[in-house]
């Protein structure tokens, strides 16, 4: 089983950018985290992002900060959130929305940041904090296939995560995105 590539310092946009998926767990109790680590591994995935949404998620990012996965955390909403994350050994952040703090607490430690954008005034508010890779979110609902093809000829500077789009019922037209189990 190869370690992922972040292991041995490659980008962390750049091992995102690389995967088609990026898996989303939010963790309540009684997964096999090493389990799961060890299956997406085999399966060449090569990141994982587990949600704040519950307080078992800082608990999962160091159950598998061994893991040879790129660890993200999602729903990242505040400044002490992210920090905490951080030290349970995340690589990069994510959230809903965009927090200017988070911004800021992320671009000061060199971690990648991805906050979650839907409009043009949303990317350019991003754009003007110096990040080049966003979360379109909520996908699903707001035909995220069709605003991205449109967002690539007007943001070509930009690398959009579309999130939401698979589930256990399938995948939807929005392409590579997150899936929650």
């Amino acid at each position: 089983m190869a370690r992922c590539p972040t292991m041995e310092g490659m980008d962390p946009l750049a091992v995102l950018a690389e995967s088609r998926l990026l898996p989303l767990l939010t963790v309540r109790g009684g997964e096999d985290l090493l389990g799961l680590a060890r299956v997406l591994e085999e399966e060449g995935v090569g990141a994982l992002e587990i949600t704040l949404r519950t307080e078992k998620g800082l608990e999962a990012l160091k159950a598998l900060r061994k893991s040879g996965l790129l660890l993200g955390a999602g729903t990242v909403r505040s400044p002490k959130e992210a920090e905490a994350a951080l030290e349970a050994g995340a690589a990069f952040l994510v959230s809903p929305g965009l927090l200017e703090e988070v911004a800021a607490l992320a671009q000061a430690r060199g971690v990648p940041y991805l906050p979650g954008v839907l409009t043009p005034t949303e990317v350019e508010r991003a754009l003007a904090l110096g990040l080049s890779a966003l979360k379109f979110f909520p996908a699903e609902p707001f035909q995220g296939a069709r605003v991205l093809k449109a967002y690539a000829e007007v943001f070509p500077e930009v690398r959009f995560l579309p999130t939401g789009g698979i589930s256990p019922w399938g995948r939807t037209p929005t392409g590579p995105a997150s899936a929650t189990t």
